[in-house]
């Protein structure tokens, strides 16, 4: 299933914290737009449609459309807040088996 860091699970409920909307849920999504084949989003307070599966890890609730849930069931979500790049970092075996820039 879904790992999350510790540093992401700070920074997620730092985001929950101050969202306006109390019922915070973040969208997996994936584009097939990136010169790397799929590329992994992470989208906060999505609309829930009737294709979507829903879930909570580590007390933070998730949206996959169902359809995709398959390839992003073994990600790792990462937050790192270095100097040069922070951000959310989502890596997927499935991904890195076939992207050849891994």
């Amino acid at each position: 299933m879904i790992k999350i860091t510790p540093a992401a699970i700070k920074k997620i409920h730092r985001l929950s914290n101050n969202s306006k909307d109390t019922d915070f849920t973040l969208r997996l999504a994936i584009d097939s737009n990136s010169w790397c084949g799929n590329q992994i989003k992470l989208l906060c307070n999505p609309s829930v449609t009737k294709f979507d599966k829903e879930f909570i890890v580590n007390g933070i609730k998730f949206v996959i459309n169902r359809k995709y849930y398959s390839n992003l069931k073994y990600i790792t979500i990462d937050y790192s807040d270095d100097f040069l790049k922070s951000g959310f970092k989502i890596t997927c075996q499935n991904e890195r088996d076939n992207c050849n820039c891994h």
